[in-house]
């Protein structure tokens, strides 16, 4: 079980008291909100605040096991009116047994954060039934909305000096790790409240990232490193990734997931190299190498023998091959 900060636990009380609230028709609030340019590293993300993609992530974190990011926060069926109730049944019998890369909830996701008014839903392509049951649903949600929208500012407005002062460095140690070239259109990153079942997730074609501004792990310092994680898989992975799935195959042993242990370790240690020897990396934060038993050997083998490769070391083919054999 994740804890929340003190903030975010503020965070949390105030949206469910606010939907318990006494009924008003609110003023409408902008449905989208990007982060103001900065110049330097920052500008290879681009972060963005949209009230849409809050709210279909909010109504799937209703319908889906392992919820995150302050999903629990929206369970409040008693001071919910029957459109959100109808919603929320809409989405349970549509989306939940969806995988997380759906190809229809990727469009919806990279659709509804173009949306900037209840009239534009249609016009981007989003089908009417599906339409009538967000707005029927966004007369609850924007109750909840000025607290959400604040907790995704404040998480933006603390990534951005991170990514203004460090995005540079971190984009050359991974473009050296990673034997490729960074890619040079920035990446679209959604902010939200709920964003999957592990507080984050990234979609390719084109890439986007969906990220939770209410989870700690994924705040503060932390963004630098998850940002770069997440980004990293939208195509920067795949080369030494596929050079692991060989080098796996010639010594006949499988590895697994073992591709996205060495991520979590490479980019935060990547972090943690310009952040300082104070930050520790999510990978051991979080404990996920100690909840999963197998990730266990993973962790050891990687600090063992991954490690000389990230310090420069011993070349990657070398470092691999110790890797797999280390396992």
């Amino acid at each position: 079980m994740r804890l929340f900060g003190r903030e975010a636990l503020g965070v949390l009380l105030s949206l469910v008291l606010s939907g318990c609230a006494q009924r008003i028709e609110p003023r409408p609030e902008p449905a989208r909100s990007v982060a103001p340019a900065h110049g330097g590293g920052a500008r290879r993300f681009v972060l963005r605040s949209s009230f849409w993609v809050n709210l279909h992530q909010a109504l799937l974190s209703q319908c889906r096991p392992g919820r995150s990011g302050g999903g629990e926060a929206l369970d409040a069926p008693s001071g919910m009116s029957p459109a959100w109730k109808a919603a929320v049944d809409f989405y349970r019998e549509r989306f939940a047994q969806r995988g997380l890369f759906d190809e229809e909830l990727t469009q919806l996701n990279l659709r509804l954060g173009d949306v900037s008014d209840s009239r534009g839903l249609r016009a981007a392509g989003i089908p009417d039934e599906l339409a009538s049951v967000l707005e029927g649903a966004a007369r609850d949600y924007r109750l909840r909305w000025p607290a959400q929208e604040r907790a995704n500012q404040q998480w933006i407005a603390r990534a951005h000096p991170l990514l203004e002062r460090w995005s540079d460095a971190m984009v050359a140690d991974l473009e050296r790790l990673y034997q490729v070239h960074w890619p040079s259109e920035p990446m679209r990153v959604e902010v939200s409240g709920s964003a999957g079942p592990f507080g984050a997730f990234t979609s390719e074609q084109p890439p986007l990232i969906t990220i939770s501004s209410l989870d700690p792990l994924y705040g503060g310092e932390a963004s630098l490193e998850m940002l770069f994680h997440e980004a990293s898989h939208g195509g920067p992975i795949d080369k030494l990734a596929r050079a692991l799935s060989r080098e796996c195959e010639a010594q006949r042993k499988d590895c697994g997931d073992l591709w996205h242990v060495l991520l979590f370790y490479t980019v935060g240690t990547v972090a943690q190299r310009h952040l300082g020897p104070g930050y520790v990396p999510y990978g051991r934060r979080s404990g996920v190498y100690e909840r999963v038993a197998r990730w266990r050997g993973y962790s050891r083998a990687l600090e063992q023998e991954w490690r000389p490769y990230l310090e420069g070391k011993v070349d990657a083919a070398t470092a691999l091959s110790a890797l797999v054999r280390g396992l």
